[in-house]
């Protein structure tokens, strides 16, 4: 199967409780919705998460500094 351009094709194990969760949220979605998708949208929300945590503690030292 090729990879579209700009993507990087990686395997991952899970566990079968982490796949049991994935089918479920799946099942709430359009069927257009794959593993795939699902998990980089996953990372991408925990990035965007961690990086506010990180932004908000850069602003609180930024203040305690003031």
């Amino acid at each position: 199967m090729a990879v579209a351009k700009g993507k990087e094709r990686i395997t991952i194990t899970i566990h079968k409780e982490t796949k049991k969760l994935l089918d479920t949220l799946l099942s709430l979605h359009d069927k257009d919705l794959t593993y795939s998708n699902l998990v980089e949208i996953a990372v991408l929300y925990y990035g965007q998460a961690s990086l506010k945590i990180i932004n908000d503690l850069e602003k609180e030292n930024e203040n305690a500094k003031s």
